[in-house]
Formats: structure tokens, C-alpha cells, sequence
């Protein structure tokens, strides 16, 4: 019913972001590096419920913030969870608590693939090299 989309220039930047950041916690916001968005899931008309970065993790709440303006949680929440948190901004009556909490579902899978492929490919990477002894 639904399409996950994938803002592939905001992937490749976040990625590079991630490592050369690897070590400690860094903060960051998708406006601050140019992108915004990492998945999206269009619902109805112009309103779409996303995945975007936010600080040291990835946020979902709508696209479209009317009634809101920081009604959003971390991917990793249950989707319960961030639809009772995001719903004031649905916007439109014609998108439903399961549309919502099927898009929901398809970008938690996709940030959970995500991470893990930024996990395994960076942070492992250089936990490996900083545990390398100069002789």
C-alpha cells in the first residue's frame, strides 16, 4: 500500500558523517548538514511521516508539522508509541491510526538496517584500528 522512499543524498551524507564521528557521542540536526530527511512514507496528499537525524540518533514524526513543531521520538520507540506522540499533526482525516502505524513500522525496519550497516561498517572499523599496538 505504502512506499518507503530514501533521500540517497542524505543517506551518503549522514554515512560520512558518521565516520569520521564515530567515537563519543556527536549531536547533530539534519538542517545543520543541509538534509533533513532520511526515509519517507507519503500518506495522504503533501503529508508523509518521516525519518530524519536528530542529535546522535534518528527521530520519526510527520513531514508536515502544522499543529507541533517538535513532536517526534527516537526510531528505536515503539510504534505505538511515536503515533500517539506524533498524531496531532496527521493533518488531514483521511489518514488513519493503521496507515500511520504501518509507515511507522516500514521506517523503523529501514533505521534498524541502516544503523547496523553504519554500525558494522564504521564503528567496528576503527574500534579494530584503535586497538592496534604500535611496535
Amino acid at each position: 500500500m505504502f512506499e518507503l522512499g530514501v533521500n540517497k543524498r542524505a543517506v551518503a551524507i549522514y554515512m560520512e558523517h558518521k565516520k569520521h564521528s564515530c567515537i563519543g557521542n556527536v549531536m547533530i540536526g539534519g538542517g545543520s548538514l543541509g538534509y533533513d530527511t532520511l526515509f519517507k512514507v507519503k500518506l495522504y496528499k503533501d503529508q508523509a511521516i518521516i525519518a530524519f537525524p536528530k542529535f546522535s540518533g534518528i527521530g520519526i514524526g510527520f513531514e508536515k508539522e502544522e499543529t507541533e513543531w517538535n513532536a517526534n521520538l527516537p526510531y528505536n520507540c515503539s510504534e505505538l508509541q511515536i503515533y500517539n506522540h506524533i498524531k496531532c499533526n496527521k493533518f488531514y482525516k483521511e489518514i488513519k491510526k493503521e496507515h500511520c502505524i504501518a509507515a511507522i513500522k516500514m521506517l523503523q525496519i529501514a533505521c534498524g538496517v541502516f544503523e547496523s550497516i553504519i554500525k558494522n561498517n564504521f564503528v567496528e572499523k576503527n574500534e579494530d584500528k584503535s586497538n592496534r599496538k604500535n611496535i
